[in-house]
């Protein structure tokens, strides 16, 4: 009415999807967040794989349940709206606009990390993991994730029975056997495929907002609150425990590897402390809801696989975010990826080979570990 502009500035445009600053100009407030999905995942090496838009309306009302429960960490949906150009139907999923703007990734890229993001991100997934839900919910988000998994068994069979490794990931494969490997990334398939709970389950570090850094005059890391926003919520589902800490610990720990080529050991003391914290945490909150130490160790032991998972698939397979480890050069980036191979493949064993660790570990023996 006062004659103002709707303007909209492109945020990002990822794998399976395209999101939006709208905003007025010179009106700081008047602002929202909006994000364009399609019906494909172009992480997805298997580009005829279908990306069900129902999960964009999943989305909508899992934001809008954990934005009453949580407050500050999870922004409230405005809106989804159906969309259809030249025979492409996409969906537009509209939220209030955050005022967490930076992506939590770079902290680790920097090699300081604000520690009180921790303990609030393990009871904002607390909060999530036990609240009541329907097994089915969102459920059509897993074909097209299935399919990875898919071609993960191809790769592992392959290079077990080849034998004709070609780095240390490889070699590591072959000396485990086709026999064990296989029964290691099929344990990890039926648990994916296991409804423990509701889950995040893409609750990675470039998928947490948190405050930008003040101004260098400032001499301060971090913002005064130390708050974050749990961001793109399209493939929430009901899975396996472990999950969504294991995702948020993949690309932090991979940090560490490469800060670690680098000389960087004070980095790595603040990504140390952020993990151990986030552990100690997460674990605390599901001890007061109840959870009993057999389901604890259970627990525990989810969160390897899952950290693992994704170091594996993602940073080594796919070779999916790899260009934002803080690397000196493009070997040491090659020996980053080849040792998230590695590492992925252990921590997955450790979660799934019981001769590798005994089946009645506690919780803490595992963490330890």
């Amino acid at each position: 009415n006062d004659g103002g502009k709707i303007e909209a500035t492109i945020l990002s445009g990822g794998y399976t999807n395209y999101s939006y600053k709208v905003f007025v100009p010179g009106e700081p407030d008047l602002a929202v967040f909006a994000k364009l999905s399609f019906e494909y995942a172009l992480w997805n090496p298997d580009k005829s794989s279908h990306y069900d838009l129902q999960r964009t309306v999943c989305e909508y009302e899992i934001m809008n349940l954990m934005a009453e429960k949580v407050g500050g960490s999870v922004v409230a949906p405005l809106a989804c709206i159906d969309i259809e150009e030249e025979g492409q139907k996409m969906k537009v999923l509209v939220t209030e606009w955050s005022k967490a703007d930076e992506q939590f990734c770079n902290q680790f890229i920097d090699g300081a990390v604000d520690s009180r993001i921790a303990p609030k991100l393990a009871s904002t997934l607390a909060t999530l993991h036990t609240m009541d839900f329907e097994p089915n919910f969102n459920e059509q988000v897993k074909p097209c994730m299935l399919s990875l998994f898919d071609q993960m068994l191809a790769y592992v069979k392959t290079t077990c029975e080849e034998m004709k490794p070609k780095d240390r990931t490889e070699k590591q494969l072959v000396i485990l056997g086709t026999e064990l490997a296989m029964e290691i990334a099929n344990a990890n398939l039926a648990d994916y495929n296991a409804p423990d709970c509701l889950i995040h389950s893409d609750s990675h570090v470039f998928n947490i907002i948190c405050e930008a850094k003040p101004s260098i005059e400032k001499l301060e890391n971090f913002g005064p609150d130390g708050s974050f926003v749990l961001v793109d919520w399209e493939m929430a589902m009901a899975g396996p425990k472990g999950r969504d800490v294991g995702l948020a610990l993949s690309f932090p720990i991979g940090c560490m590897v490469a800060h670690a080529l680098a000389g960087h050991l004070d980095a790595n003391e603040s990504i140390n402390d952020y993990i151990v914290t986030l552990l100690d945490s997460y674990m605390e909150c599901m001890t007061k809801a109840g959870k009993t130490e057999e389901e604890l160790a259970s627990i525990m032991r989810n969160i390897p696989a899952w950290t693992g998972w994704f170091q594996f698939l993602a940073f080594y397979y796919l070779d999916v975010q790899m260009v934002n480890f803080p690397c000196d050069s493009e070997n040491d980036r090659k020996y980053v990826k080849d040792s998230m191979g590695v590492l992925g493949f252990k921590l997955m064993r450790l979660a799934y080979d019981t001769d590798y660790f005994p089946e009645g570990a506690k919780a803490e023996q595992i963490k330890r570990m």
